[in-house]
């Protein structure tokens, strides 16, 4: 066999594979929006294989699994209420860091605690934190 003739046939083969993909898609697509409607049934539907082959559709996957990866990675956040804030700048105030305290406060863009945002509170304690171990 000649390699005109051999790269005709492949050529081929592949139009005849890409006509099954595509009845194959549509043939799922018909069979998951029937099961949708029962509502045991409803979830994610799986992946065509023939979509696992395309570059954007792996770009896409990989994507996905970045964001899946970093959220089980992720520290969560503690959520502080003023009462915490406020017990731990009283505790570094008695140990003689009322003028760093004080600082902190200003920098949260208030002149006393319960003016403080409650979302600046992470970022209060963390700042306190360096300064009782520092």
């Amino acid at each position: 066999m000649n390699p005109q003739h051999r790269n005709a046939l492949i050529m081929g083969i592949n139009r005849v594979m890409e006509a099954l993909s595509q009845i194959v898609q549509a043939l799922e697509a018909d069979g998951w929006d029937g099961i949708e409607d029962d509502y045991a049934l409803a979830g994610v539907r799986p992946v065509a294989a023939a979509r696992l082959e395309e570059p954007a559709f792996q770009a896409e996957l990989e994507a996905q699994s970045a964001i899946e990866e970093t959220a089980q990675t992720a520290v969560p956040v503690r959520e502080y209420t003023l009462e915490d804030v406020r017990g731990f700048l009283a505790e570094l105030s008695q140990q003689g860091f009322t003028a760093k305290v004080r600082q902190l406060i200003l920098d949260a863009g208030a002149n006393a605690l319960s003016e403080v945002d409650p979302a600046k509170y992470g970022q209060i304690m963390a700042e306190a934190e360096e300064i009782a171990h520092a």
